[in-house]
């Protein structure tokens, strides 16, 4: 399982390149114009399940390629996110896991 910055990959095509075709299939709703927020970050952590059926971090990637914003909202959507995943795979006892948290509030 691997969890990607939520910059990872390539944006779609602007509502500009997509109307050409939006037009061609018959849509006639204006699509909002977004701006880019995707910059194919490759941060990225890779859960796997070892011999003994316990999920371990073989991977982390954490070289962004932009600048990290922290508002309350996100911070306190990734909060709940993490604690979602440390229960769902049954992480409380991992090392690897214990880090990555204790490093993200030094």
């Amino acid at each position: 399982m691997t969890y990607c910055c939520s910059k990872a990959g390539h944006s779609k095509p602007t509502s500009q390149d997509k109307s050409e075709h939006k037009k061609s299939q018959g849509s006639h709703t204006p699509k909002k114009d977004c701006p880019n927020r995707r910059t194919n970050c490759k941060a990225h952590v890779v859960l796997k399940i070892n011999d003994r059926g316990k999920w371990v971090i073989t991977v982390v990637a954490n070289e962004h390629n932009h600048e990290l914003m922290a508002s309350p909202f996100k911070t306190h959507e990734f909060e709940n996110a993490w604690a979602t995943m440390i229960d769902k795979y049954q992480l409380h006892e991992n090392n690897h896991v214990r880090l990555l948290w204790n490093i993200r509030y030094q």
